[in-house]
């Protein structure tokens, strides 16, 4: 959750304006894409990376690549992660591997481009920090004989880089193999900079060059990621900064959460996910503090609580709808309170109980909610704009998996 953003805010412009830019390296801004990767490797001619809703337990698959989170695939060839946590996993045979992709920055982006994690057999390597426009990477060399597994983890948001997976090379004489079963669980994260990691390596409040810069971001140890690891689940990160239930943090930007959920690239509004035999089997939503708190670039007050109970009960709703069978838990920011302008604390815990329980009665027996509890420390909240720190994700991991878990019986 933002509690106030410095600067330039993350959020500016940014659907309206992104939507007719130019894409970066030198050609127009492509139509949305969903889930294919192009494998120069033995098997380049299957039809792309199969939909998110492979099960656990199919049988064994031919040679090919794994994608877990949400891409955007209508260039088979070329799918586009925007949304942080992408992953893409591949097993082959071979002494070495390499990888090209195609960064993408648009004008009204703030603290690009993209920055990815990559393990080579498990064993994670520094980031990648990547360039505009296409590049191709040397993952691993003098790899020794047998079976490789590499995987890409997007760390940073969509609003600071779009990245185009080109494809893995295994050199002349390495070999695709098939990839690694999905777990057999599956958590998705909805919401906020909260969710996404913000700031989590920085030292703020103000960070240099911008809170919102890729390199202070990470995914990867935000709580979310650290319940997957906790549970051996896959994780889905359909987050973003800066966005709210009925309003966003800049408050002409429209494009609220509800809104963008669907969406297989939260920038591009063509880009329908295909939710077609994916469902995660918990959600964790954690949204509603921008609702209520001191909007950019001018203020036009808080949220009235009843359009917010109303509006995060049509979203509950939305989901509900998306995914019929998953366990949906709504939390609170733990890094809120009401200290700030607007007793923004009291007023999200009132509008999401009310939300839920007003989806009780509307007979969803799957939802609930819990409060984490506030920071216990400002030394917690030293990451940019006082957003949590490694410390804080840890601290909110170890508070959700009980919860999770009773939910689960995991």
């Amino acid at each position: 959750m933002h509690r106030l953003l410095r600067g330039v805010p993350l959020a500016s412009v940014p659907l309206l304006i992104a939507y007719g830019c130019t894409q970066s390296g030198g050609s127009e801004q492509a139509p949305p894409v969903d889930a294919a990767a192009r494998v120069p490797q033995p098997d380049a001619n299957q039809a792309g990376p199969p939909s998110p809703d492979q099960d656990a337990d199919d049988g064994p698959e031919g040679p090919s690549i794994r994608y877990i989170g949400r891409f955007d695939t209508q260039e088979p060839d070329a799918p586009r992660c925007g949304w942080p946590g992408c992953r893409v996993i591949a097993n082959f045979q071979g002494s070495e591997v390499s990888v090209t992709l195609t960064e993408h920055v648009d004008d009204w982006m703030v603290g690009g481009p993209s920055e990815w994690d990559y393990a080579i057999d498990g064993q994670w390597q520094p980031k990648l920090v990547l360039a505009i426009g296409q590049q191709k990477i040397s993952l691993g060399t003098k790899l020794g004989p047998g079976q490789h597994t590499v995987e890409l983890y997007k760390r940073s948001e969509a609003q600071t880089g779009v990245t185009e997976f080109d494809g893995f090379d295994f050199g002349t004489d390495g070999v695709l193999l098939s990839p690694p079963r999905r777990k057999k669980r599956t958590i998705e994260m909805v919401g906020d900079s909260m969710m996404t990691g913000f700031g989590v390596n920085g030292v703020g409040p103000d960070c240099p060059d911008s809170n919102q810069a890729a390199e202070w971001a990470d995914f990867h140890i935000s709580f979310g990621a650290l319940l997957g690891q906790t549970f051996d689940a896959d994780v889905y990160g359909t987050a973003y900064s800066g966005k709210g239930i009925t309003k966003n943090i800049w408050r002409p930007d429209p494009w609220t959460m509800p809104l963008i959920f669907p969406l297989a690239n939260p920038i591009d509004p063509h880009t329908p996910f295909d939710f077609k035999g994916y469902s995660p089997d918990i959600l964790i939503v954690g949204i509603g503090g921008l609702d209520f708190a001191v909007g950019q670039p001018v203020d036009d007050g808080p949220a009235v609580l009843s359009d917010f109970i109303a509006g995060y009960l049509a979203f509950l709703g939305q989901l509900r709808k998306t995914y019929p069978n998953a366990q949906i838990l709504c939390i609170i920011g733990p890094g809120i309170d009401d200290g700030e302008p607007n007793v923004i604390r009291d007023s999200v815990m009132a509008g999401v109980s009310g939300a839920v329980e007003g989806a009780k009665r509307n007979g969803d027996t799957k939802v609930s909610y819990f409060w984490p509890s506030n920071s216990q420390s400002i030394a917690e909240v030293s990451g940019c704009d006082g957003h949590g720190n490694p410390s804080f994700h840890q601290r909110v991991a170890r508070e959700l998996a009980p919860v999770v878990s009773a939910l689960m019986g995991w």
